[in-house]
């Protein structure tokens, strides 16, 4: 090998090492660029780690819930039930026919009204009315030998046996004759009662019969409205409370502003086994025909009254389990407190022990508290202030 060939293969060296220690430069500075971008985030994110620690260790102020509060009433409170009924007439009659014939007559019409013993229709009956003809022309021939023999029989003319043959025949057709005329008058029918008509079944020419059932039967449907009755079920536990004669209130939909007046006056012997029940029927006297009979109605049942008790609305007093409980304002703070329950009316409930009536009760409504939660009260209502200027409610 030349000389000139050896010098050319040290510079070709030269060159290659000094690239290769440039990439390594590049490549290092590069490493320590990208290093310091990671302590730059990690540094970031430890000082916003400690932003927030030191945030979450200021105290955040308590909010205090607002409530109404409200006193006791002292009112009368009354023991009721209210039950729903249907009304019924205490006079009802399907009026039928005993004879078999054809609707020859209607004198009156559904709402008609009518008096007892009047005549509502009449049946033609031709065979019951030729029954009668020869009934009564056979007694009216009986009865006239009769009287001829009698006469004979006072002159000795004949014996007493033969007397008594003939005045047998003739008591006989008398007989025959009544049972006639009997048929007869179910021609006619009649009312039973005083009351008015409130259906009738069958028209002038139907064919009648008395073999009929239920409505083909019927030739009217006849109430006395003037004294109705409802009967309502009175739960066992209640069974105890109700007497003969107690009064009661009757409302209808019908007139919803007015109250009717009613009275017991059946109680049946014994409960149904079902329902354990008590079937109490209630009389209401309708002398003005406003109520009818078929009415849906709603019976209250009076009890007793208790005077001067203190009483809360109803949606104060809360559950737990078989405990009632309200909330008291005290000291700034709610206080659980149990109470016992009495007499419910309407939207109020007796409060019978647990509570006096200067005691602050906390309207809490859709609102969470807890015991011994801290409260602030805005204002008493109307019954808390009925209570401090000395009144009660009725």
């Amino acid at each position: 090998m030349s000389l000139g060939e050896n010098r050319a293969g040290d510079d070709g060296l030269k060159k290659g090492a000094e690239k290769e220690n440039l990439a390594g430069d590049f490549i290092r500075a590069l490493f320590s660029v990208k290093t310091l971008l990671v302590l730059a985030v990690l540094a970031g994110l430890v000082a916003a780690r400690m932003h927030v620690t030191e945030k979450s260790n200021v105290p955040v102020p308590r909010v205090v819930k607002s409530v109404n509060i409200t006193r006791p009433e002292v009112r009368n409170m009354e023991a009721s039930l209210s039950l729903p009924g249907t009304l019924e007439a205490v006079e009802e009659a399907s009026l039928n026919a005993h004879i078999t014939g054809y609707l020859k007559k209607l004198y009156v019409d559904e709402g008609d009204n009518v008096k007892a013993g009047q005549i509502l229709a009449e049946i033609d009956a031709p065979d019951v009315m030729d029954e009668y003809s020869k009934a009564k022309a056979d007694l009216s021939l009986k009865n006239v030998t009769r009287e001829r023999y009698l006469k004979l029989l006072n002159g000795n003319v004949i014996s007493q046996q033969e007397f008594d043959g003939i005045d047998s025949a003739y008591s006989e057709a008398k007989a025959k004759f009544n049972t006639a005329k009997a048929w007869v008058g179910y021609t006619k029918i009649t009312a039973p009662f005083t009351g008015s008509i409130a259906r009738r079944f069958k028209y002038q020419g139907d064919y009648i019969s008395p073999t009929g059932r239920g409505e083909n039967a019927s030739i009217f449907l006849m109430v006395n409205e003037k004294l109705l009755r409802a009967a309502v079920y009175v739960p066992q536990s209640d069974v105890s409370r109700v007497r003969v004669g107690n009064l009661v209130d009757i409302t209808v939909d019908a007139f919803p502003n007015q109250i009717f007046k009613g009275e017991i006056s059946r109680l049946d012997a014994l409960l149904d086994q079902s329902t354990k029940t008590q079937r109490v029927l209630v009389d209401v006297k309708n002398a003005d025909n406003r109520l009818r009979a078929g009415m849906f109605v709603s019976v209250l049942l009076h009890f007793n009254v208790k005077e001067n008790a203190l009483a809360l609305p109803s949606d104060l007093v809360e559950t737990e389990g078989a405990k009632k409980f309200v909330y008291l304002f005290a000291d700034g703070r709610a206080k659980k407190t149990f109470v016992t329950v009495g007499i419910a009316q309407g939207d109020r409930v007796e409060i019978i022990s647990g509570l006096s009536a200067g005691d602050d009760v906390i309207q809490r409504g859709m609102l969470a508290i807890g015991d011994g939660e801290q409260v602030l009260a805005l204002k008493k209502d109307a019954g808390a202030e009925r209570n401090n200027n000395g009144k009660s409610g009725a």
